[in-house]
C-alpha cells in the first residue's frame, strides 16, 4: 500500500463492528457515512506517518 497516494480512503460497512474497531485502533478516522447496496457504511481516511506505520514502514 505504500505506493498508493495519500491520504488513503476505504469504505467499511457499519455492521462490521470488528473491522471498524480495528481500523480506529490503527489510526483510521471516519470522514463521512453513507448508504450503499450492501447497507450503511463509513468512509474512513488515513493520513501521513500513520499510514507508513500501517504499511510496515
Amino acid at each position: 500500500m505504500a505506493d498508493l497516494p495519500m491520504p488513503w480512503r476505504l469504505k467499511c460497512l457499519l455492521a462490521n463492528t470488528w473491522a471498524l474497531r480495528f481500523y480506529a485502533k490503527n489510526g483510521w478516522r471516519e470522514l463521512e457515512r453513507g448508504e450503499g447496496p450492501d447497507g450503511a457504511f463509513a468512509l474512513l481516511v488515513k493520513h501521513g506517518a500513520d499510514a507508513a506505520r500501517c504499511a510496515g514502514g
